[in-house]
């Protein structure tokens, strides 16, 4: 087990104070300018993926539940993000997926959109409306990332059959709320 240092921020302090809240058994502990986790895998999710192979079911429902929380808690802070990748997501103890990369935020309006006036380099979770962008500036829903969400669960899953092998199951309907082409519709909600 490793330990993970963090800057010290309202926003990390948030996120590992809501997994305590949903039963994390981890330590953390604050000094005058770092977050120290100890007695982690501190293992990015694609080095995961790279050394042991996809993720199964549950793993998959864990990373979309960890990251809705975070993504929800940023929205608490007006707060958002457009773009997160593999190396992004940090896996704490098998199951807690952690967003480690919050460097690159945006601040939400009243409305909770986005005024991005400075390119963003899509990658291949980027939402539609990232990749579709050609001018600047522009306003962007803030639930641009639950269709990114979507997409690194189900790459994280191995699924290339439209989500069959999921259909029916509460990730399922998750994906296909957070797949929604309106992002003015696109929700994250687990039923």
């Amino acid at each position: 087990m490793t330990k993970l240092i963090l800057d010290k921020s309202e926003l990390y302090i948030s996120f590992l104070n809501s997994f305590v809240d949903s039963g994390w058994k981890g330590k953390w502990d604050i000094n005058n300018s770092s977050i120290i986790v100890s007695n982690i895998k501190n293992i990015t999710l694609e080095e995961y993926i790279n050394t042991n192979g996809y993720l199964n079911y549950y793993m998959a429902l864990r990373l979309a539940l960890c990251l809705g929380q975070q993504i929800a808690l940023l929205q608490q802070f007006n707060k958002a993000i457009l773009s997160l990748s593999l190396s992004d997501i940090i896996i704490f103890n098998d199951d807690w997926f952690f967003l480690k990369n919050i460097n690159e935020l945006y601040d939400l309006d009243e409305n909770s959109y986005i005024y991005l006036t400075t390119p963003i380099k899509p990658n291949v979770f980027s939402s539609p409306e990232i990749k579709n962008i050609t001018n600047l500036p522009i306003n962007l829903y803030f639930s641009s990332i639950y269709y990114t969400l979507a997409l690194l669960c189900i790459y994280s899953l191995n699924i290339t059959d439209d989500l069959l092998t999921i259909n029916s199951s509460k990730l399922y309907f998750l994906l296909k709320r957070c797949l929604n082409p309106n992002p003015n519709e696109r929700i994250f909600i687990l039923i």
